[in-house]
């Protein structure tokens, strides 16, 4: 946030760092006190990525998309004429389907998205939001207030995004929230890898899923697998004690980035 917030009241510095937003996307700042927009504003964090990038968002991917509201907060604040949504969690993907049905843009896609197709057993916990392929660590549980209790296990279908979006000829944003499974699922996207403008993926500073990839292997792995290469790093999400768990990280082709 820019610096002059810090002389106004937090509410105040809210609704201008808002507007200020919504600005940025060419729409207009009034819509800052729309309850949907301030959803919208809050949970897209499209400020993360490249400003000249914003007029032209056109095709998008929401991998991990959960109820959907990541996918729901580019149909308001973009222009993108096409959504596809994957899932696998059936529970949570009924809601992601209510979204795609008042949002004509979006395509939701009841799979998992991974290195081939296939099945796969997803571990589904209280916190639908952390539910992976992978096993959670005990210390995670602790962090998010889960219990011992065994996940419910859900076998669920995977396609390969390279299969799901042959017909696609450029990716404005890729996104990928799927819980430590990012390897797989950038093993099966080498082509769609080559067509992205803009990759926004969790990274993680703490290990969470028993296998997972922490940052510095997840720069790596995309970096020698595609032309992106790293823009920027949102604000962390912290343990109780003041530990960096997990950031959105921001992957962009070279034309885009500063020279």
């Amino acid at each position: 946030m820019p610096d002059f917030a810090r002389l106004f009241p937090v509410g105040v510095a809210q609704l201008l760092e808002r507007r200020r937003r919504l600005s940025a996307l060419g729409l207009s700042p009034s819509l800052a006190f729309s309850q949907p927009y301030r959803r919208a504003v809050a949970e897209a964090h499209l400020h993360l990525l490249p400003q000249q990038l914003l007029p032209e968002i056109d095709c998008v991917v929401d991998v991990g998309a959960n109820v959907g509201y990541w996918s729901e907060a580019v149909a308001l604040l973009t222009r993108a004429r096409r959504i596809v949504a994957f899932e696998p969690n059936p529970t949570v993907f009924a809601s992601l389907a209510a979204t795609a049905q008042r949002f004509p843009q979006i395509r939701a896609v009841n799979a998992a998205a991974g290195a081939q197709p296939g099945r796969l057993t997803l571990n589904v916990y209280a916190v639908h939001e952390l539910s992976s392929p992978l096993a959670i660590r005990d210390e995670i549980r602790t962090v998010h207030g889960l219990n011992q209790d065994a996940p419910t296990q859900v076998d669920v279908p995977v396609v390969t995004l390279d299969d799901e979006l042959a017909d696609v000829e450029q990716i404005s944003i890729l996104k990928l929230d799927v819980q430590g499974y990012e390897p797989q699922v950038l093993a099966g996207a080498k082509s769609v890898l080559q067509r992205t403008k803009v990759l926004m993926t969790e990274i993680t500073y703490a290990s969470y899923y028993h296998g997972d990839t922490q940052f510095g292997a997840m720069h790596e792995l995309i970096t020698a697998t595609s032309p992106l290469r790293l823009w920027g790093i949102g604000e962390p999400h912290c343990a109780p004690s003041g530990q960096p768990l997990w950031a959105d990280a921001v992957f962009v082709t070279p034309e885009l980035a500063i020279h």
